[in-house]
């Protein structure tokens, strides 16, 4: 698959734990030109290419992370002087709604089934050549994935409908 590394796996922590020159080994498959020049994986090598990890966090420690679906989730993040902050990611949901109304325990109860992510969002539309403003509702978090089996005996997880496994 091509894009972005956008799940809090080890991956993240390279830039902390990147000296013991593990990450040199398979470093072809990174993209490490977002790192500081002074970094030693700091490379130009496979800047933009699609398909190569890449560091979201920018070198921060991911404190919370909370994956509903595919391009949508959220990451706490503290860097090396303790400021948090925080990434977000919503197909088709406005950045702004994103950032005031999604918050990082909107997206903890939505996991926990303890709420519907529905949102509402205005945006313009044009018909035939005039300029209207509508209100959308959109689905922007839930813990229901129509595409997925969960095993309500292991800790979410997870195959996809129509696996082999999930017959069983």
């Amino acid at each position: 698959p091509t894009g972005t590394f956008k799940t809090a796996g080890s991956v993240t922590c390279w830039y902390k734990y990147s000296y013991s020159g593990e990450m040199k080994e398979i470093s072809e498959h990174f993209d490490f030109s977002r790192n500081p020049p002074d970094h030693p994986l700091y490379s130009i090598e496979n800047e933009g290419v699609p398909g190569k990890f890449k560091d979201e966090t920018l070198g921060k420690q991911i404190t919370s992370y909370v994956g509903l679906r595919t391009k949508l989730y959220s990451i706490l993040m503290v860097d090396d002087d303790l400021a948090e902050s925080r990434k977000v990611a919503g197909s088709g949901i406005k950045k702004h709604v994103l950032k005031r109304v999604l918050t990082h325990d909107r997206y903890l109860a939505c996991l926990n089934g303890q709420e519907n992510g529905t949102v509402r969002q205005k945006t313009f539309k044009t018909r035939g050549h005039e300029i209207y403003t509508i209100e959308t509702e959109r689905n922007a978090g839930t813990c229901y994935d129509d595409k997925r089996f969960f095993f309500e005996d292991k800790n979410r997880m997870s195959l996809a409908h129509g696996h082999y496994a999930s017959r069983q």
